[in-house]
């Protein structure tokens, strides 16, 4: 890679780190903040302290230090995919390694293996596995979008969030305190047989189903059904503490949104992959919905598309 696009990419993340900044400011937890609000006021973006709370690392690279530490920045990385048992594996070693000596500047998410699931000695594995994350200071579990949309159980159905094969897993980790993670399906466009254009969806596509990077169709289960299942789960526990990724993808309407928050205080969302829906929607309807829960909707603006890795070096 040349010097030349080294510095582009670089260029492009601290843009993109700026944007990410400058978003929990848009938006204060009483009402939008408007430009005039701006007129004589000194905001120092740079030393707020900043979470990174959607981020995937695979390796420490040392600019990503200097970053964080000229913006006060921490980042969250999150390990997935649990039927790829050697990339999980690699994913928890480096998050170990990682947040055990550079504590200021990462913390962790792990997942667990879903292989085997249908096992009678499956839960106590993963247990032990959880166990020993936790024992490593991971703060939250993660379940990716491959339950409910690859998972099967042995006579093909899909196993979806809510099946009680899950059970003793989502109350072993309420038990311990633990925030569950949830990127549960895609957002429902994804389903399309093709966009407003009339062209096939830019992500996956082919033949007459939606192509899911999984390697399965989407047109084998609804985008209502996904949905449903995380809603039966939020009011089964509701003192497990969840977070929907990319605002559970429900962000082409806040107002849907606003109603599973209502409805689940243990609910939180956070905001990556959002901004292009975000955009379409009434600037009102959107400020709306941190104004009504402001503590609960975690602003971010995911950055190269949210994994960050040691090839990259600062130019």
């Amino acid at each position: 890679m040349t010097k030349n696009k080294l510095k582009h990419l670089r260029r492009n993340f601290l843009k993109k780190l700026t944007f990410t900044a400058l978003m929990p400011f848009l938006l204060t937890r009483n009402r939008t903040l408007r430009a005039s609000d701006l007129k004589g006021a000194s905001l120092n973006i740079k030393k707020a302290r900043k979470i990174d709370i959607h981020t995937h690392i695979s390796s420490d690279a040392d600019y990503l230090k200097e970053v964080m530490e000229a913006w006060n920045l921490k980042m969250f990385t999150i390990c997935n995919e649990g039927l790829k048992s050697d990339r999980l594996e690699a994913q928890r070693t480096i998050a170990r390694v990682v947040c055990k000596k550079f504590p200021r500047y990462y913390a962790w998410c792990t997942t667990f293996d879903l292989n085997g699931i249908q096992a009678p000695e499956w839960a106590d594995r993963v247990i032990q596995q959880l166990q020993e994350d936790f024992d490593h200071e991971a703060l939250a579990v993660k379940v990716w979008k491959e339950v409910g949309m690859q998972l099967k159980d042995n006579e093909g159905n899909f196993l979806q969030i809510d099946d009680p094969v899950f059970e003793p897993v989502l109350d072993f980790i309420m038990k311990r305190n633990k925030t569950l993670f949830m990127h549960i399906g895609d957002p429902p466009e994804y389903w399309l047989t093709a966009g407003p254009d009339g062209l096939p969806d830019a992500w996956y596509r082919e033949g007459n189903g939606v192509w899911n990077r999984l390697g399965e169709f989407r047109g084998e289960v609804s985008y209502d059904s996904l949905m449903r299942a995380r809603d039966r789960i939020l009011g089964k526990y509701p003192d497990l503490k969840m977070v929907g990724c990319h605002m559970g993808n429900m962000s082409y309407d806040v107002d849907q949104l606003t109603l599973r928050l209502d409805r689940f205080p243990n609910y939180a969302v956070e905001t990556s992959f959002t901004l292009p829906s975000l955009m379409g929607q009434a600037r009102e309807k959107v400020s709306g919905i941190e104004n009504h829960t402001a503590s609960r909707v975690n602003l971010k603006q995911r950055i190269n598309g949210g994994h960050t890795d040691g090839r990259f070096q600062k130019a």
